[in-house]
Parts: C-alpha cells; structure tokens; sequence
C-alpha cells in the first residue's frame, strides 16, 4: 500500500501526459498493466463513472 505521499512523487515522476494516466487508471481502479494497455475511449463511462475491463484476470 502506498501512502498519498508516494503516489503524489509516483505520478510527478511522469513527464507523459499519456503515462500519467495510465498510472492514474491503473492505481485508482486497481488494473494490471496488460488490462491498462487494453482499454480504449469505449470503455470508459464517464456518466456512470466506470470502466469496462475485458479479459481481465479471472474472465
């Protein structure tokens, strides 16, 4: 578990925007790096607030 501190210097490390993102999304919903570089505009619902995760570990 990180601490806020360690997430904050996690995505001020980032000098791409893409990058930041991807760790952003990934960090905050919990994904693996293969269900990150997966995911496209799609799957995002942003009224909702969700994210559609396919072959994810697990099914």
């Amino acid at each position: 578990m990180l601490s806020r501190d360690e997430v904050a210097r996690l995505l001020n490390a980032t000098t791409c925007l893409k990058h930041q993102a991807a760790l952003s999304v990934a960090y905050g919903a919990g994904l693996r790096v293969a269900e990150v570089s997966t995911l496209k505009v799609a799957d995002i619902d942003s009224e909702r607030m969700l994210l559609r995760v396919e072959r994810g570990k697990g099914g």
